[in-house]
């Protein structure tokens, strides 16, 4: 439901300034889709009650999630404004937990699950053709859940925030005249609950359908957090429609 709201509410706002400058804007309005990975440097668990005493340590680290919505751009001469709303959700392997009565050691198993949402808006300036230069403001919000085998909740789940403004550079460059290559790289500091680093860096093709104002990209998508102890990376696919 926030992913339609979200749509509605940029289809509304780009309608209200193309009707107000018919012939003189350019935009596009579509879906993307991350599947991503989520691995943490350093992070570890012991696979049994023997590893932890032995201290041999496993690596933490995701299977594949992934990330969906709307995006939406809009550009007036050199100038250009973008919005993207993306949900999202990983599940981590299985790790055992024990605890202890004072008599008995007891173990279970816990299942890890994150939920993100990003919210991300930017500006941009054409400073030489094919690349500009943008300023943007990033929310982003995560929910990780814990449950043992019988699906009760652990006392620590966690929500986090942060949000934050950065900046970057975009780039195009033009093999024929339907295929594209492309790539952004920028850097946001966000602050709240998160108070991390965030680097991006995104590269990949662009190919426009004939005669269909529609166009897909496939790329490939990084980003780092906490001086690059975190890292969500994987490929990323773009439809949207284009005037």
């Amino acid at each position: 439901m926030k992913r339609i709201i979200v749509c509605v509410v940029m289809a509304l706002c780009f309608a209200s300034v193309l009707s107000a400058a018919q012939g003189t804007v350019h935009y596009s309005i579509g879906v993307r889709y991350e599947l991503a990975s989520w691995d943490f440097k350093g992070a570890y668990y012991y696979k049994t009650w023997d590893d932890y005493l032995n201290d041999v340590r496993t690596e933490f680290g995701s299977e594949m999630g992934n990330l969906f919505g709307p995006t939406a751009s809009i550009s007036y001469e050199k100038f250009g404004f973008s919005v993207t709303y993306l949900l999202g959700s990983w599940k981590f392997p299985k790790y055992p937990y024990w605890w202890s009565d004072g008599f008995y050691i007891y173990e279970d198993e816990v299942t890890e699950t994150s939920k993100r949402s990003d919210l991300v808006i930017t500006a941009s300036y054409q400073i030489i053709p094919r690349l500009s230069v943008f300023v943007g403001f990033k929310n982003l919000s995560l929910k990780t859940e814990y449950r043992f085998r019988d699906n009760t909740s652990f006392d620590s789940d966690a929500t986090a925030t942060g949000s934050g403004a950065g900046g970057g550079l975009s780039g195009s460059l033009p093999f024929t005249l339907r295929l594209h290559g492309y790539a952004t790289v920028g850097y946001m500091k966000l602050g709240g609950d998160l108070d991390t680093e965030n680097i991006i860096a995104e590269g990949g093709l662009r190919l426009y359908f004939g005669n269909a104002p529609l166009f897909g990209s496939l790329g490939y998508r990084y980003e780092s957090f906490d001086s690059g102890d975190t890292i969500l990376h994987g490929p990323i696919l773009t439809v949207a429609f284009y005037k």
